[in-house]
């Protein structure tokens, strides 16, 4: 089971809200993690000295955390500059290795390139969890996006999938909640099979299901590693839902996150293809715009 030692909360311009402190104070208390609260002043204002307003978010962050001191280790840090910039010099300083940070929100949000969530996601050496403002206390859906080729089996027990199970698992049993695991496919020779196959009728659907089929197989070795991971006592009582949407990666998983009002999204920040960035950056974009979902992405 994944347990964090050493997590970053980071905010900006204030104390944060009230509901991503408290998560990440459970957790930190629940892994027995020290817990690192970075305030960054992005935009001091003009009618107060930068030290003052400094001295003051110290403050009201100090109050906020008085009755929590017994449950983690806590230190707190106020910075000027930018949120990504400083935040990554803190995590390459202090080897956190968990980042929390309550996401922009959408119509502040740049598209495709930029942002501080952006730099966060493509650049941070550890996990970040983006979190929405509308959060649970506890989570009722967990979803967990796996990405494989079934004709390649290396790519199927990997070290991001075996760490994206562990986290997903422990996070799912922590907060009782439902764990889904998805994984999106295609059958990209369908169109070759009409045209050229002496059999239009049925080709095209054999080929289709053999490789749902294949799919599928790959999916149900990722559930049996997961069991391998959490024990068969813990998964049994998981009991994780497996899904199989064809189509395109971006938009199957942001449908499915709102057909099954999602939590949290966990996934890799690099596709298989080449696609290195740019595929998490345009879910993360789909799942934060609507519906709203906190996310976790983490590299390989």
């Amino acid at each position: 089971m994944k347990r964090f030692k050493n997590i970053l909360y980071v905010i900006a311009d204030g104390v944060g809200p009230e509901h991503a402190l408290a998560r990440a104070l459970t957790l930190a208390h629940n892994n027995q993690a020290r817990l690192s609260v970075l305030a960054v002043l992005t935009a001091p204002p003009a009618n107060e000295p930068v030290q003052e307003t400094i001295a003051r978010i110290e403050r009201a962050l100090k109050v906020r955390l008085a009755a929590h001191h017994d449950c983690c280790a806590l230190r707190i840090e106020v910075r000027v500059g930018a949120l990504a910039r400083e935040a990554l010099r803190e995590i390459e300083q202090r080897g956190h290795d968990l980042v929390i940070n309550p996401a922009q929100p959408p119509e502040r949000l740049e598209r495709f390139l930029g942002g501080d969530d952006r730099q966060l996601l493509r650049n941070s050496p550890c996990p970040v969890w983006l979190m929405q403002p509308r959060e649970r206390d506890n989570y009722d859906n967990i979803l967990l996006a796996l990405d494989y080729d079934p004709a390649q089996p290396d790519s199927i027990d990997t070290p991001l999938n075996r760490r994206l199970l562990t986290l997903a698992g422990s996070l799912a049993l922590s907060d009782f909640a439902a764990l889904h695991l998805v994984h999106v496919w295609d059958a990209p020779a369908e169109l070759l099979f009409r045209v050229w196959s002496d059999a239009p009728d049925h080709s095209p659907r054999d080929y289709v299901e053999s490789e749902r089929i294949r799919h599928r197989r790959g999916l149900e070795a990722l559930n049996m590693m997961l069991r391998e991971i959490l024990g068969t006592e813990a998964h049994d009582y998981l009991t994780p839902r497996l899904h199989l949407p064809r189509g395109l990666a971006t938009e199957q998983v942001r449908l499915l996150a709102g057909q099954l009002d999602a939590d949290l999204v966990v996934m890799g920040t690099a596709a298989r293809r080449g696609l290195t960035g740019l595929l998490i950056g345009n879910t993360v974009e789909s799942i934060l715009d609507q519906p709203p979902c906190s996310v976790l992405a983490v590299r390989p």
